[in-house]
């Protein structure tokens, strides 16, 4: 107890920053009226969806497709869905836009505990300065960025701290690893990768993973090295493959049907360039002009929220004086402390840096074979992996305090010193945000089915299409009166539908007989599953499936046949899920009855 004695005042700065921050942002989260931010006319769509369906089979049941959008889709395989996540399971008790909210301040809130918790118990910081570290990560501009644009797929980054805190051991004498915490630590990496992937973050779970094992790197410098963070990270992801299994090999057959291949994979001209804007990025405001001129292959603009990684120049302040400090002492003769352990973390720290840059410089040879990798090929774009350098900047910022200040005085004068310019510059950022997305239909939609029920779908609707239909934020709100738009907002066939299969669906009753004979509704599971279905992607719904087509446009389970490998896939998932649950519990219970 002696040992965080002294964590009260840190804590409560951290309070008072955490209070600014909701302060400054949580009226913008998803918006403060009927209007929100485009992107969320994919997302809250799809929680009212999750919702419905929810509500009409139960919990348990699991969602395989939805019949709001594009006359049928898949919902579990689309990999812009988050249904096992925070923001679902909060709409079963209040609406999608308030369920965005709580979800924002709740995940703030676990990435700033998280980053004092890691600093403070795995590498033994000051209170001051692990607070200094989770302050910079709080503000730190992804986050925030993408939640005001419509970005929610991207709400667990900020649980990349308990990872590390996971697979670290803590900072005190005599700690060691026992099968209990060992146990425990493997269960919460793989539970975390798993609901990562499940929120669709899938772009940036490398990155994270990247960033994690040079955290480890450090924490071996400073603490000692081991095998065992290594090998439970590892088992870690593997249990996250097991958590994921069904939902894994559902994507990977939507994505065969429909690659998302079709777009050119933009880059910076030089490394020059890359490093020049990812230094902007992180230290200084999003340099939307400086990456503009300087991008290649690219066929549209990237918006200013795709260049917001920023921990602010605070951050780059305190590492830039702990760097002139540590020159001067190598000048003066004074070597680095075990200089091989130095090497490597040197290595670990140069070949972080590099990846990301290196990534996003583009040339033909090296564009080509980037698009030819999986996952990575079917970005559109990978600036997103500058994600990376966040986590390290700020465990550097927040060492760099420890190592600046002659006592923990001076340690709080520093975290007041970064606290106030942090919340100052970040107050001082521009945060426009397109906001032409009808939201509050949403909002009224989820009241109004509490009262009168579910509305099944009984038409599909459909304007011409043309670049200001597909343009429109709000395609997907026509779920509301029963109908499933056409030409809805719905990624996995492009941004623009480029590869829909519209085929013969046309505007009308979902039972009207379409010139093939069959009706006028997709069956989704031969989007994924053609072969056991004996079907094509974007064909019909049969005459003789007419039930199950009325089932499907109710939000209810209809049968439909599975291959081999998704039945095994689901049996996995439970069994991973259930064992997860099990070891985790007799650790538990051992650690209380041993004490």
């Amino acid at each position: 107890m002696k040992r965080y004695a002294g964590d009260a005042a840190a804590m409560l700065g951290l309070v008072v920053c955490f209070a600014a921050y909701l302060w400054l942002f949580l009226p913008l989260v998803p918006g403060d009226g009927p209007m929100f931010a485009n992107d969320y006319g994919l997302h809250l769509p799809n929680l009212l969806a999750g919702y419905y369906h929810g509500v009409v089979n139960g919990p348990l049941s699991v969602p395989w497709f939805n019949p709001a959008q594009c006359g049928g889709v898949p919902f579990v395989a689309d990999l812009n869905v988050a249904f096992y996540s925070l923001p679902q399971a909060l709409t079963f008790v209040i609406d999608p836009a308030a369920a965005v909210r709580v979800t924002f301040a709740v995940f703030a809130a676990l990435g700033t505990a998280g980053f004092y918790v890691l600093l403070r118990s795995r590498f033994g910081l000051s209170p001051w300065a692990a607070a200094t570290g989770a302050v910079l990560f709080l503000f730190n501009g992804f986050f925030v960025t993408r939640m005001l644009v419509g970005h929610l797929t991207f709400h667990p980054f900020v649980l990349t701290p308990w990872i590390a805190w996971a697979v670290l051991l803590p900072a005190r004498p005599g700690a060691a690893w026992t099968w209990r915490r060992a146990v425990l630590a493997i269960v919460l990496v793989g539970a975390i990768f798993a609901y990562q992937f499940h929120a669709g973050m899938m772009h940036i779970i490398v990155p994270v993973a990247l960033a994690v094992g040079v955290i480890a790197v450090v924490h071996g410098h400073l603490r000692g090295y081991a095998w065992q963070p290594w090998a439970l990270l590892g088992l870690g992801v593997v249990l996250s493959l097991g958590l994921s299994a069904q939902r894994l090999v559902a994507a990977i057959a939507f994505l065969e049907a429909f690659p998302r291949t079709l777009y050119p994979l933009p880059g910076l001209a030089s490394f020059g360039d890359a490093i020049t804007v990812a230094v902007l990025s992180l230290f200084w405001h999003p340099p939307t002009g400086v990456a503009g001129a300087a991008l290649k292959n690219a066929n549209w603009p990237h918006e200013w929220h795709e260049w917001a990684y920023g921990v602010g120049p605070a951050a780059l302040a305190l590492l830039v004086v702990a760097g002139a400090v540590l020159l001067a002492r190598l000048l003066v003769g004074r070597v680095v402390h075990r200089p091989l352990s130095a090497l490597v973390v040197l290595v670990a720290i140069v070949v972080a840096v590099t990846v990301p840059v290196a990534l996003n410089v583009y040339s033909p040879g090296w564009n080509g074979f980037l698009k030819d990798l999986p996952v990575i090929g079917q970005s559109v774009t990978l600036a997103r992996w500058f994600v990376l350098f966040i986590p390290l900047v700020v465990l550097a910022a927040a060492l760099a305090v420890d190592r600046l200040a002659p006592s923990r005085r001076w340690a709080g004068v520093l975290f007041v010193m970064v606290a106030i310019s942090t919340v100052w510059w970040t107050s001082t950022e521009s945060h426009e945000v397109r906001r032409s997305y009808n939201g509050g239909a949403m909002v009224r939609a989820w009241h109004q089915a509490t009262v009168t029920g579910i509305p099944p779908i009984t038409e599909v609707r459909g304007e011409l299409q043309t670049d200001a239909v597909l343009g429109l934020a709000d395609r997907n709100n026509a779920m509301v009166h029963g109908f499933s738009q056409i030409y809805c907002y719905q990624p996995m066939f492009g941004y623009w539908l480029e590869s829909f299969p519209a085929k013969e669906l046309r505007p009308g009753p979902i039972l009207g007989t379409t010139p093939s004979g069959n009706l006028n509704f997709k069956n989704p599971a031969c989007y994924l599953f053609p072969g056991a279905n004996s079907c094509a992607p974007g064909d019909a719904f049969r005459q003789d499936q007419r039930e199950d087509l009325l089932l499907f446009a109710a939000y209810r389970d209809f049968s439909f046949a599975r291959p081999a490998i998704q039945t095994a896939a689901d049996w996995i998932n439970l069994v991973a899920l259930i064992g997860g649950l099990l070891v985790a519990l007799i650790a538990l219970f051992a650690r209380r009855r041993t004490g």
